[in-house]
């Protein structure tokens, strides 16, 4: 939802974290260019619409989030 887009935006710092900037979709649509001028608003919308353009694994833990995969990151959240 644009709730939790938000609140994983305040665990990350900036909303560009949460474009999955591999993906097919990100840059049919040309995004790794349009990101530059998106405001948050903009950025919350598509990603809301478009659930393929969020990055994942999409987790929050009791104190915080995180997204994406980096095996040395999970191993320590996960203990």
């Amino acid at each position: 939802t644009k709730g939790e887009l938000k609140k994983m935006i305040g665990y990350l710092g900036h909303f560009k974290f949460l474009f999955n900037t591999a993906g097919r979709i990100y840059h049919e649509m040309n995004l790794t260019e349009k990101i530059k001028t998106m405001t948050e608003e903009e950025a919350l919308d598509m990603l809301a619409k478009n659930g393929r353009l969020v990055k994942r694994p999409f987790i929050f833990f009791k104190e915080g989030g995180m997204v994406g995969f980096e095996p040395k990151i999970w191993a320590l959240k996960l203990k």
